[in-house]
């Protein structure tokens, strides 16, 4: 599409020119005017208004309150996420990467040996240039997507040594974490189904990202939640394995903590948020679920609020939605882009009748498959009406609904 391509034009320019000096060379030695850090934080402002352009509302005042408070929401989670980096290596530094034959890696052996090596040879580092026309590369080699690299800039992965192999390697030696059989389980539904997918991620290649995420953050047993694997899969089609694992890792820490701990705590508040948000600009819709079928979000759109809507099929598409939630918040992903959905197919979900027809008698007239399969409704749609309908949500409930997933709503 058009947009599409624009947007892909833009990516390319700021990779090509300020973003240039900040990815590819040491701090301090790029020859522009400006500390490093302070070009660094203009490149991924730069990116998010590029997103906001193709997407969120058109008026340059709308653009800027997103871009301010997802800088604002982020600022101490970035924090957070230097912290947890520095930690995590302190831990991966107990055992040696020499022992990734163990089980879980006994097939990344021959893989992270050849990954080792090129990075050695300066070819496979986390700085290696993108194909030219931004296709999706994911796996266990050198070359990041176009999208891979504008997101792991987002995320603040884009300086040198960001992303450190030898720390990835070193937690895939140690082998199943304690919650390895619920991820084996898990990571053979994945987009079982989507053949792009498979390749660029194989069920054994997300087992490895997953059981080292989970001895990263101690190996507690429960420390990895089913949705992680769906949550995992965006930064596995577009990126190499070990740039997925440190930006799968860095997002769940800055964008999304309260999704994945306190069992599903941000989930839920999203819920809440989520049907508030539907009493506000569809209330036929609401009263017609809550109050004609007292149906909750967490019976219809567990699924879909809890991955953030990667859920939704195809992944190629949906990535298009996490261009917004990674630039913005995980709130859109759980919240807002759901909500468009809802909105979107409120005369159809409305209707019983035409409901029971197609699915039967039913006490409650679930919509969850359909919700799953996004209801007709494409990733572009989805954005240009999720940016609408948050304008017209009260000041108040749009700052709840953009900070519930890292800060606990407050009691009712």
């Amino acid at each position: 599409m058009e947009d599409d391509e624009r947007l892909r034009r833009a990516y390319l320019r700021v990779l090509a020119g300020e973003a240039e000096a900040e990815m590819r060379l040491e701090p301090g030695a790029a020859g522009s005017g400006g500390s490093s850090s302070m070009r660094y934080a203009r490149m991924v402002r730069t990116l998010r208004e590029m997103i906001a352009n193709k997407g969120l509302p058109r008026n340059a005042n709308e653009r800027g309150f997103f871009v301010a408070t997802a800088e604002a929401r982020l600022q101490s989670g970035e924090k957070r996420g230097e912290k947890s980096g520095a930690e995590s290596g302190d831990k991966s530094g107990e055992k040696s990467g020499a022992e990734s034959g163990e089980e879980i890696g006994e097939e990344s052996g021959e893989k992270s040996s050849t990954i080792a090596q090129k990075n050695e040879s300066g070819k496979g580092d986390d700085n290696d240039e993108s194909s030219s026309d931004g296709t999706q590369r994911g796996g266990f080699h050198s070359v990041c997507s176009l999208r891979g690299l504008v997101w792991k800039a987002l995320l603040g992965l884009a300086r040198p040594g960001a992303v450190r192999v030898s720390e990835y390697l070193a937690l895939v030696g140690r082998g199943p974490s304690s919650d390895a059989d619920k991820i084996a389980i898990d990571v053979v539904r994945t987009f079982n189904s989507n053949a792009e997918f498979i390749s660029s991620a194989p069920p054994n290649a997300l087992a490895r990202v997953l059981n080292a995420y989970t001895h990263a953050r101690g190996n507690a047993k429960g420390c990895y939640v089913q949705s992680m694997s769906l949550l995992l899969a965006p930064f596995m089609l577009s990126m190499p394995e070990a740039d997925a694992y440190f930006a799968f890792s860095a997002f769940l820490e800055t964008h999304a903590p309260r999704y994945v701990r306190e069992q599903y705590a941000g989930v839920h508040d999203g819920f809440r948020l989520l049907e508030a948000a539907l009493e506000q600009t569809d209330r036929e819709l609401y009263v017609h679920l809550t109050d004609a079928h007292e149906m909750s979000p967490e019976l219809y759109a567990f699924s879909i609020v809890s991955t953030l809507n990667v859920v939704v099929p195809p992944l190629q598409d949906t990535v298009k939605l996490w261009d917004i939630v990674i630039a913005f918040g995980a709130h859109w992903g759980g919240v807002l882009f759901t909500l468009a959905r809802l909105v979107n197919s409120s005369a159809l979900l409305r209707d019983d009748d035409a409901r029971r027809a197609t699915l039967g008698a039913r006490a409650k007239p679930l919509f969850t498959r359909e919700l799953e399969a996004g209801l007709n409704m494409s990733a572009d749609a989805a954005i240009a009406s999720a940016a609408r309908l948050a304008q017209r949500l009260p000041a108040d409930l749009r700052r709840a609904i953009l900070l519930h997933p890292i800060v606990p709503l407050p009691p009712t």
